[in-house]
């Protein structure tokens, strides 16, 4: 097969092993700090996502392996979605391994998840994604109030000082029920075979490697 009638969906030609997929050319948005696409940034990516002891060995190798295929995606642009299931599939390891004496093993993802949150095992506050979104409420409340000072005291311009905005109680919200049931949904989807391809699956990443460490720390009684 020439180069001109390869496609990048099915199986490469052994002379373009290494060559990165079409799709992953082009450069990144500036909010990201611009540049062409490398291989480098999925590696730096990827890297910052990690499970620590006690966490058996054998769940660490089984996240690692997610990691890589997330890294060689750089090359099969559909390695994404493998990277994302391998990774589910490795919370659902840990977890069964942490649960092996308190749940049957037949049970699902759900009901592992639940349990560790039943037990406080994991909290909202470990995961970085609801931290920042509280953050922004709180921000969101604090740029109104500017606003409204602005305009009782009839200012052209104000200072915004991020330092000054304060999380209250009205900032929280739910969000361990609905990133359980949403997590849930992608196991499934993968596990009876999905059509879906897309690259962002790194918060799929973080929720796992933060559910695990959380939950094995807190369940062995070490600091979280």
């Amino acid at each position: 097969m020439s180069e001109t009638d390869y496609s990048c969906d099915f199986m490469k030609p052994l002379d373009l092993v290494c060559e990165a997929d079409p799709r992953n050319a082009g450069t990144y948005p500036e909010f990201i700090g611009g540049g062409q696409r490398k291989i480098d940034l999925f590696h730096e990516r990827i890297s910052k996502y990690s499970l620590s002891e006690p966490i058996p060995v054998e769940v660490r190798i089984h996240y690692e392996t997610a990691k890589n295929i997330y890294l060689y995606s750089w090359f099969v642009f559909r390695f994404f979605n493998v990277a994302e299931h391998q990774a589910l599939t490795s919370l659902e390891l840990g977890l069964k391994e942490l649960y092996k004496d308190e749940l049957p093993e037949k049970v699902g993802l759900s009901r592992r998840l639940r349990h560790a949150k039943m037990h406080g095992h994991i909290k909202r506050e470990d995961f970085e994604l609801y931290r920042h979104r509280v953050w922004l409420s709180a921000r969101e409340r604090y740029w109104s109030e500017k606003h409204l000072e602005m305009d009782e005291k009839g200012l052209e311009s104000i200072i915004l000082d991020d330092s000054e905005v304060v999380v209250t109680d009205d900032d929280h919200f739910d969000y361990l029920d609905a990133k359980i049931k949403r997590i849930c949904d992608f196991r499934n989807d993968y596990a009876h075979g999905s059509k879906d391809l897309y690259e962002g699956v790194l918060h799929t990443f973080e929720f796992v490697s933060e559910t695990l460490n959380s939950a094995y720390r807190r369940k062995y009684g070490q600091s979280a």
